[in-house]
């Protein structure tokens, strides 16, 4: 039975093979990492590996450009909701 891997992590999996990508999501999966441009000798690369350092990693030209090419959306902000039997505590 040959499984293939979700669309998410296709790319990892084809960059460091299947059980390195699952052992990877396993141990950080749902947190956020900080992965440095330079990994060489990093902490990231000694705890999880210079494979996926370097395939998980990007530099800070990267994000500006990410950002800039997807414009921030204002949220809509609601009013506050009074309570006109309470008085005013401020």
């Amino acid at each position: 039975m040959n499984i293939r891997p979700p669309a998410q992590i296709d790319w990892l999996v084809a960059a460091v093979g299947a059980q390195a990508a699952l052992s990877f999501i396993e141990s950080a999966g749902g947190r956020r990492l900080w992965v440095p441009a330079k990994w060489v000798g990093s902490a990231f690369a000694a705890t999880y590996g210079g494979d996926i350092a370097v395939r998980v990693g990007v530099d800070h030209r990267t994000v500006v450009r990410t950002q800039a090419r997807y414009p921030k959306k204002e949220c809509p902000r609601r009013s506050w909701r009074v309570d006109t039997g309470q008085m005013n505590l401020f």
